[in-house]
């Protein structure tokens, strides 16, 4: 394609032959598939998915380099952290 959107003539004209009719689905198919695509690139991946967890991960990944994460050495420590969450 040449970046312009075709011109999609409309069902009102009496010449149209099947072919054409199939040339313009064709068309409108490949405009749909892009905005698909665009929709989905602004939506928030499904829960879980492979998308999901990779976002999930650099998500977690930042909050750590910016000191949000907190580090357990051992079990006391493990111990200490759940008690401090629980009260």
């Amino acid at each position: 394609m040449n970046g312009k959107t075709p011109a999609i003539s409309t069902s009102k004209e009496k010449n149209l032959t099947a072919e054409d009719l199939y040339s313009e689905l064709i068309i409108m198919r490949e405009q749909i598939n892009k905005l698909i695509d665009k929709v989905l690139a602004v939506l928030p991946p499904k829960y879980g998915s492979d998308a999901w967890w990779e976002k999930s991960d650099r998500e977690a990944v930042k909050q750590i380099k910016a000191g949000k994460g907190t580090t357990i050495h051992n079990k006391n420590e493990l111990d200490a952290f759940f008690r401090k969450l629980g009260a």
